[in-house]
């Protein structure tokens, strides 16, 4: 797996199709170890900036979907983390080929990623405030007149602005500076 991390981004789309496919029936095993290092390999493909080539749209899109299913505790700080770059890596990358299908999917990861302000483990909020940024930057910010013209795509980015002012309820008190930050960098 060590060796696959550094290598997969450059793999053909059907090794890259069928090294997920292995990768993600190894991460069903529950083990700690197996999921971790199945990240780090899902890591490397979407930090690699693959080719559409290399990795179609929908199977970039199909894999955050799937990773909903290994979404860990907010509590449990490494998986979190882990879980959060992980996504955040592969939104960015959609959004470099196709920035409607990535605007698409995160209402979902935002909502996911507000609700670590929760979390007893600063360094979960810390990494969910940094997912949510980069993922403004650089999904929503380069796109945003194509996304904001489109009347469904204008909903889609309405509801991800929406998750932040959830953040400045009471029950986000504790990471309130957090937020702001947030609000004031996009």
């Amino acid at each position: 797996m060590s060796l696959l991390k550094d290598i997969i981004s450059v793999f053909p789309k059907s090794d890259v199709q069928s090294s997920c496919e292995t990768v993600l029936k190894v991460m069903t095993s529950g083990d700690t170890f197996s999921v971790s290092s199945g990240m780090q390999v899902l890591y490397g493909l979407f930090s690699g900036r693959p080719t559409l080539a290399a990795l179609p749209t929908d199977l970039n899109a199909k894999i955050i979907n799937y990773l909903y299913n290994y979404q860990p505790s907010i509590n449990d700080a490494q998986p979190m983390v882990a879980w959060l770059t992980v996504q955040q890596e592969a939104l960015i990358n959609l959004s470099q080929h196709d920035p409607k299908l990535c605007a698409k999917h995160l209402p979902k990861f935002v909502s996911s990623a507000t609700r670590c302000w929760t979390s007893d483990r600063s360094a979960v909020s810390t990494a969910a405030t940094t997912a949510i940024k980069a993922v403004c930057l650089e999904c929503i910010k380069p796109h945003i007149e194509t996304l904001v013209g489109d009347p469904e795509m204008f909903g889609t980015i309405k509801k991800v602005f929406s998750n932040f002012e959830e953040g400045l309820k009471y029950q986000y008190h504790s990471t309130r500076a957090q937020v702001l930050h947030l609000l004031a960098t996009i």
